[in-house]
């Protein structure tokens, strides 16, 4: 299993990826685009503040979750604005993400509140 080099990346499954709504939040940050898996469970918010959004939780034994992957080097200057957009019902943490040419990488992901 190849592990790709590190730089700041963000894994969306929802909104913010391309084509998708809220994608506006990220889209002029320099970087690339790529697909890929993490593990969890992936499911719509049905309570608070993210009401009708998909929410993920990791699990390592759970459903593999396709998701966007951007690295660039602009997300170091940028989370505080995209977890002000996240808000209360996310939590940003570091996930191992199965990228689409079967190298490895590690990413940070929004992760649903559940303890709401």
């Amino acid at each position: 299993m190849t592990r790709v080099a590190e730089m700041p990346a963000l894994a969306v499954y929802g909104s913010m990826a391309p084509g998708e709504a809220h994608h506006w939040v990220v889209s002029r940050l320099r970087g690339e685009w790529t697909t890929g898996t993490v593990a969890g469970y992936l499911f719509e918010l049905t309570w608070g503040p993210a009401e009708g959004h998909l929410g993920f939780v990791p699990d390592p034994s759970g459903h593999r979750v396709e998701v966007a992957v951007l690295r660039s080097n602009d997300l170091a200057s940028r989370w505080r604005d995209i977890d002000d957009f996240e808000g209360d019902a996310y939590t940003r943490e570091s996930i191992e993400v199965r990228l689409a040419d079967g190298s490895v990488s590690t990413a940070d992901i929004y992760v649903a509140r559940t303890d709401n």
